[in-house]
């Protein structure tokens, strides 16, 4: 039996590419450099034809599972993000059937010649801890490279500071494959609620934006896929690269988890599987922003987890830490615990800052804390800030020509977080009356009309966790008359 302990599916031969004099797979550009679009009616950029428009959004990369032993019929697969085939959190997603398609030879000139494929099987899909699908295409890979469509390799990633680019297109230009330099950044992990992700990739390649998930993140020297873009907080609004991150996912997961050109997810060193699936329940009683309350007497009040869910094993186990890699660690877990239905509600904190609560599912309580397991398992995370009063009520007051008066609400998350306020006339508006009060979620200016005037204004400020400010009252007065 052959399997193979670096490269996904019998890409054995990928060794070789790393002993070969390295190229400039960059074009001669600078680092930092692009987006540069990308033809290919020369078939100039044939070597990226393997990056394709997902029907979904996304982009996705045909990967190279041709095996020397074996007659090389197996099945396309390509690799994108997994919040471009299941976007819930707390589900690990394996071999389920899937629809759509996928655009190849996505080049800004070849807009009539693209090879459409449609997709046939989502083989494994995650989005807590990695953002990662691995889809089964509904062709023979031999079929589609027959097409003259190149699959890529898989790596490990490069280190940090070396030359990486990034090929992909977000939805808007939406035009074809752009190409941009960078280096490899490293960072532990990724908040963006309610996902995330740990063991992330980081880089300020320019040209990112809504669409562009599952680029793929490549070593520039041989062109081996190193990792996907998920998430950027660049915009097209923003496009200074000192404004911006990229971050991405690692690939390493996929290795050894295919043999003779087909994937298995049951191979020895496959770090895929076992999986589980959590469903969240009531999740507006959980606040992923908290603070500490203060009680009537002055004291700290640490708020609790709150965090209800129903899981798909018999039991569970979880603990609480400040850093989500270790989510990844099997030690400091609680005893197993019964399912399907739970509550945590351990304290949070005390300590201000980010916290983070893992979850993993079990069938039995003697079930090995395998390291797919524990790569499996599912962060949660809450910032916690530090016990302070309500601030007063920000309200700028400002008189006009014309008798007018404009008014405008400012707010300072999260001790001063929304307003409460209202308006009346003078004798009959009670401000400690509640009925009547409207809620602001932003700043916000009011200009009250001088034909409307005079006017009772009543307002109080609430934290993230509603404790208020003492009411403020304002008399707003008529212009004066002649």
């Amino acid at each position: 039996m052959r399997t193979f302990s670096r490269h996904y599916l019998g890409a054995a031969l990928a060794c070789l590419a790393l002993q070969a004099t390295a190229a400039d797979y960059g074009q001669g550009l600078a680092d930092q450099a692009g987006p540069v679009t990308l033809d290919n009616a020369d078939n100039q950029n044939a070597h990226w034809s393997g990056i394709g428009r997902m029907s979904a959004g996304c982009i996705g990369t045909l990967i190279d599972t041709r095996d020397p032993w074996t007659d090389n019929n197996g099945p396309a697969y390509i690799i994108t993000n997994g919040h471009c085939a299941n976007a819930k959190n707390g589900t690990i997603t394996h071999d389920q059937p899937i629809t759509g398609t996928i655009a190849f030879n996505y080049f800004a000139d070849t807009a009539s010649k693209r090879q459409v494929v449609a997709l046939k099987r989502l083989v494994w899909s995650s989005i807590q801890g990695v953002d990662l699908a691995l889809l089964e295409l509904d062709a023979p890979l031999r079929a589609v490279m027959e097409t003259g469509i190149v699959p890529l390799k898989i790596d490990p990633p490069t280190p940090v500071g070396s030359p990486i680019l990034v090929v992909g297109d977000p939805i808007n230009p939406g035009l074809g494959l752009r190409l941009s330099t960078c280096t490899m950044q490293k960072a532990d992990a990724h908040v963006e609620r309610p996902w995330v992700w740990r063991n992330i990739l980081r880089n300020q390649c320019a040209g990112m934006d809504d669409g562009a998930s599952g680029s793929p993140i490549l070593n520039r020297a041989n062109n081996n896929i190193v990792g996907l873009i998920n998430s950027t907080s660049f915009r097209s609004y923003r496009p200074s690269a000192s404004e911006g991150l990229n971050y991405g996912v690692p690939i390493t997961r996929l290795f050894r988890c295919g043999m003779g050109g087909r994937a298995d997810l049951t191979l020895d060193g496959c770090d895929l599987l076992p999986g589980f699936a959590l469903e969240q329940q009531n999740p507006n009683a959980f606040q992923r922003v908290h603070k500490i309350a203060t009680a009537e007497d002055g004291s700290p009040q640490v708020p609790s987890w709150n965090y209800e869910f129903i899981i798909d094993t018999q039991f569970y186990r979880y603990k609480t830490t400040r850093d989500a890699l270790q989510c990844e660690n099997p030690a400091h877990y609680s005893d197993t615990l019964p399912g399907p239905r739970a509550k945590i509600e351990d304290t949070v904190g005390p300590e201000p800052g980010r916290h983070f609560l893992c979850i993993v599912g079990v069938e039995s309580p003697e079930q090995w804390a395998s390291r797919a397991l524990m790569a499996n398992s599912l962060s949660v995370a809450v910032d916690l800030y530090e016990q302070a009063p309500v601030p007063e009520p920000s309200v700028l007051i400002e008189p006009r020509r014309s008798g007018d008066i404009k008014v405008t609400w400012t707010l300072d998350p999260p001790h001063l977080d929304t307003y409460r306020a209202k308006r009346g006339p003078i004798a009959s508006t009670d401000c400690a009356d509640e009925r009547g009060y409207t809620t602001f979620f932003g700043n916000r200016s009011v200009v009250f009309k001088a034909n409307k005037l005079p006017q009772k204004l009543c307002t109080y400020s609430q934290d993230i966790i509603k404790q208020r400010s003492p009411v403020r009252t304002d008399l707003l007065p008529a212009p004066a008359a002649g």
